[in-house]
């Protein structure tokens, strides 16, 4: 489906405050095109010589206008500067509930909001129960909603990006662009397309070009990488139907061979692929993964919680290749795409 006619899904939250705002919406852009939607991020980098209440106009004009045209809204309703949403956020939200848009949020604290306000204002019950503030007796809504019961039940609550954008996508009948399913030996050609695309392109800039051609040979041998790929049984990500990616996950908790193509970068694959491992591995009970990262790979292994076990040096074809043996165990923290 061509990115014009996708269900579109305006992104509200904060994260137009971060200093890494560009790559917070990067991300929930590609996660967006994973799931057959598209994102579109607030209006708030108003461009011109604008100051003041002019500019303040453009971008609230703007960012309605967005919300106008969207098809469903993503909020970020992680506390801000206190123990409610930002302000800003949550008329937004209410905004696209007006109009008969659907709304998911992440960010949420567990628990519900009284128990939250509770730990951290001076709280006690009144005679009949109620939880009031002590100071002037205000009373903290109860009722065991997570947020203020007009968000709480307005919108759906997800416990990350991901899930919130999988509603929204389930919701307005989105079509997803990326699909994951186990290799075929069809695929073959496809998978050694993708392997010679990582290394001679996306590693380029940690390898020189004897290394690549040590690592990923113009001709490879076919029979031996048949026969790996048949015996590792990967898993191949296909973005509107192209292998875009492929890896595997050994019962003994080894990631063997973990690829994307470089023409497919930016797109979430090596995220979804990486999800898709740490859920299997869930699902099989192992303690802990390890992998032989390159150094290109080292940093994306990084934001899944692997740490450096080892330096080293291998070689192949009579050349020294750096990497890593990094390591994970199922405690790490989850990989979140708006973090």
């Amino acid at each position: 489906m061509p990115p014009d006619t996708l269900p579109r899904i305006y992104l509200a939250g904060p994260d137009v405050f971060r200093p890494d705002a560009a790559q917070v919406f990067a991300r929930l852009k590609a996660c967006c095109a994973r799931l057959g939607l598209a994102g579109l991020e607030p209006a708030d980098d108003a461009a011109g010589e604008l100051q003041g209440d002019a500019l303040a106009q453009r971008i609230y004009e703007g960012n309605v206008a967005r919300i106008r045209e969207a098809d469903g809204v993503l909020a970020n309703l992680a506390d801000f500067r206190g123990l409610e949403p930002d302000s800003g956020t949550v008329f937004e939200v209410g905004y696209a509930i007006a109009l008969g848009k659907p709304v998911a949020a992440y960010g949420v604290p567990p628990g519900s909001y009284a128990e939250r306000v509770g730990a951290a204002r001076d709280c006690a019950p009144d005679a009949h129960g109620v939880l009031r503030e002590r100071a002037d007796g205000t009373m903290v809504e109860g009722l065991g909603q997570r947020l203020n019961l007009m968000l709480a039940r307005s919108v759906g609550i997800a416990e990350s990006p991901e899930s919130a954008l999988r509603l929204l996508a389930e919701r307005l009948g989105a079509q997803p662009a990326l699909t994951i399913r186990p290799y075929a030996a069809n695929d073959l050609d496809a998978v050694l397309a993708v392997f010679q695309s990582a290394v001679h392109e996306t590693a380029a800039r940690d390898y020189d070009a004897t290394q690549r051609a040590a690592w990923a040979p113009a001709a490879p041998d076919r029979s031996a990488w048949a026969a790996r790929l048949q015996r590792n049984r990967p898993f191949v990500a296909l973005w509107r139907g192209q292998v875009a990616g492929f890896a595997d996950l050994q019962p003994d908790g080894l990631i063997d061979q973990f690829f994307v193509a470089s023409t497919h970068g930016g797109r979430g694959i090596g995220q979804a692929l990486m999800d898709h491992l740490l859920a299997l591995a869930a699902r099989r009970g192992l303690a802990e993964l390890r992998a032989e990262v390159s150094l290109t790979a080292e940093g994306f292994f990084a934001r899944y919680g692997f740490v450096v076990l080892e330096r080293r040096t291998p070689q192949r074809a009579g050349v020294a290749l750096r990497n890593a043996t990094m390591r994970r165990t199922s405690a790490a923290a989850a990989y979140n795409c708006a973090a």
